[in-house]
């Protein structure tokens, strides 16, 4: 899919040059004349990035980057404002949300590699809000923590000094050796002097940084002692968030220091949602152990494993006896609590190679790898005791005594019988404890030998 890029500029001549450069570069221009059309353009278009001109006929360029921001469809593009050499102007920018601001003439190259830069982080800073749901509040965040890395003495002092006069951050002077081999309390952003012990040392640095595990995600804004267009778009292309000339404005480079420190607290927020969500989808959420759909793929994969190692494997099935009565007689929350507690008292009797998985309401899966049939057995019935044992204490005070029945079934060294048919034996197996009488284990029957699928 080819990157969306929307071109918001009053003149012609610069929409058509844009248009023809962007194309060349293998992006697909979007183009809209006034802020009105390139505000509306974001929002049903969703462009990777913007680029905004302050030459607009309609209201000023301030007024659409706040616009832009304001609108929960356009919020996350990032935008990039050309045509910027006022000062005060560009620092009103980037507090309104911009994430650059070039000045006329505009490199090309240094364009691009910028583009490239936020393209690379759109995937870890993009937030969709669900149709009819309110967008997630910006949490409250302290001061951050700038990593201030050079070898000079005096230039981290200076550094400290400029930004302590914005008074909104904390600072950390660095070596690089401290800044690559201490990573216990990391800064949210590294301001990385380019000259780090020599010219170009910075980039190495950098580079070193987006290789190690510890550092890679983290902002990095580069000083550039001689500042070139052709230098920052090697630094933006190897890993830079920002660059800055030496000589900077102070507010200016504290707002993108800010700006960088959410960009790292989002990719932070992102990574942990992501998390949640593969949790969410392998773990059962009342009792913490794995959920059906992910257990049975497991447990395919440890049936190869026990085939390709001529190792039995034993699958157990197991069902809390007269669950219902608990559930009819106390309520769904005293249920809940039992299947909590029955759930810990199963697997703390467990190994840490077993699989046990929560498959049903109160039914249960444990797969025991390179166990024979003997050895499993033992393992059911030290189960059935340790659930048994000791009653569990209700909320009202009442004890309550909770029994299990367990069908057991093996496979391994008989070949090729699919795990499916294995389970389905165990869950025979329970059936016929149930029914004899609960609180009990039963022994599957075992399939002919010299079994072949179908």
């Amino acid at each position: 899919m080819v990157d969306e890029i929307l071109v918001i500029d009053g003149s012609q001549t610069n929409r058509t040059v844009s248009k023809v450069k962007l194309a060349a570069a293998c992006y697909a221009p979007l183009l809209a004349s006034t802020g009105a059309d390139g505000m509306d353009a974001a929002a049903r278009l969703r462009p990777g990035v913007i680029l905004l001109d302050t030459n607009l006929p309609d209201m000023p360029a301030l007024d659409v980057l706040r616009r832009l921001r304001a609108d929960p469809r356009s919020r996350a593009a990032p935008v990039i404002v050309t045509g910027a050499e006022d000062p005060a102007l560009r620092v009103a920018l980037l507090r309104a949300g911009a994430e650059d601001c070039l000045a006329r003439p505009v490199d090309d190259a240094l364009l691009l590699a910028r583009i490239r830069a936020l393209l690379r982080m759109r995937p870890s800073t993009e937030e969709v809000t669900p149709l009819g749901m309110a967008e997630e509040a910006e949490p409250f965040e302290g001061p951050p923590l700038i990593g201030l890395v050079t070898e000079r003495a005096d230039l981290a002092q200076r550094w400290q000094a400029a930004l302590a006069g914005t008074g909104r951050h904390r600072t950390l002077a660095l070596t690089r050796e401290e800044a690559l081999s201490d990573a216990r309390c990391p800064p949210d952003v590294y301001l990385v002097d380019g000259d780090l012990g020599g010219p170009g040392a910075g980039l190495r640095f950098l580079s070193d940084l987006r290789s190690r595990l510890a550092t890679r995600a983290i902002p990095v804004c580069m000083v550039q002692p001689r500042f070139t267009a052709e230098g920052a778009a090697m630094a933006f292309d190897i890993g830079a968030n920002d660059v800055v000339p030496a000589r900077f404005d102070p507010a200016e480079l504290a707002l993108r220091l800010g700006s960088l420190s959410r960009l790292k607290k989002r990719m932070e927020r992102r990574r942990a949602s992501v998390e949640d969500g593969l949790r969410m989808a392998m773990v059962d959420p009342l009792t913490g152990l794995y959920n059906r759909r992910f257990a049975m793929p497991q447990l395919e994969a440890m049936a190869e494993r026990a085939s390709t190692d001529v190792a039995d494997m034993a699958i157990l099935m197991l069902d809390l006896d007269h669950f219902k009565s608990i559930n009819d007689r106390w309520g769904h929350p005293v249920g809940d609590a039992v299947l909590v507690e029955v759930a810990r008292r199963l697997a703390t009797n467990l190994r840490p190679s077993d699989l046990i998985a929560r498959i049903g309401g109160e039914e249960f899966l444990i797969a025991l790898p390179d166990l024979h049939l003997a050895a499993a057995r033992g393992v059911a019935d030290r189960l059935c005791a340790a659930v048994q044992a000791t009653p569990i204490r209700l909320p009202s005070g009442e004890a309550l005594e909770v029994t299990i029945s367990i069908g057991l079934a093996t496979r391994g060294r008989r070949g090729f019988e699919p795990v499916t048919d294995t389970v389905e034996r165990a869950d025979k197996a329970l059936l016929a404890a149930k029914a004899a009488g609960r609180n009990q284990v039963t022994v599957g029957t075992c399939p002919a030998q010299g079994y072949r699928p179908h």
